[in-house]
């Protein structure tokens, strides 16, 4: 994701409370947090917003069109991009790993992994195995 780490979390935040999954004191509660947070959690926390956005922007293809308008207009008030804004990032980073023919970072590997997972995908065989094959050759990559 392009976002910064805090707009990260108000974008985490924002779809979450629309969807009824989080109470409306929680983005308030993390940011709280922040202050008392080593860098080490919070790159770990930024790493689980972008994991969180990506399986939200993977869903969303199942929202209504009244729950997708209801988001974006939360995330417009709060000058965040759109579901489909970050629907078209997320469409181009597939892009860029298929076409570099390799996953990078643990960030791409959950993304990969997450589309594979999902049941309903509507992802095409073809690109399907292609994902499933640049997943093994990361699996299988030496560690440093």
């Amino acid at each position: 994701m392009s976002l910064a780490e805090n707009q990260l979390a108000a974008w985490h935040f924002t779809v979450a409370l629309a969807l009824g999954y989080c109470a409306p004191e929680a983005e308030q509660r993390y940011r709280d947090e922040l202050p008392t947070m080593s860098l080490a959690d919070r790159t770990f926390s930024a790493t689980g917003f972008k994991q969180a956005i990506n399986e939200a922007l993977e869903a969303s293809d199942a929202w209504t069109a009244h729950v997708r308008n209801r988001i974006d207009k939360a995330l417009k008030a709060r000058s965040l991009p759109t579901v489909e804004a970050m629907r078209a990032e997320l469409e181009r980073k597939k892009a860029k790993i298929l076409k570099r023919g390799r996953i990078l970072d643990e960030e791409e590997f959950s993304l990969v992994s997450d589309l594979l997972a999902r049941p309903r995908s509507t992802l095409p065989p073809t690109r399907r195995e292609k994902f499933s094959k640049l997943l093994l050759k990361y699996e299988k990559r030496p560690l440093a």
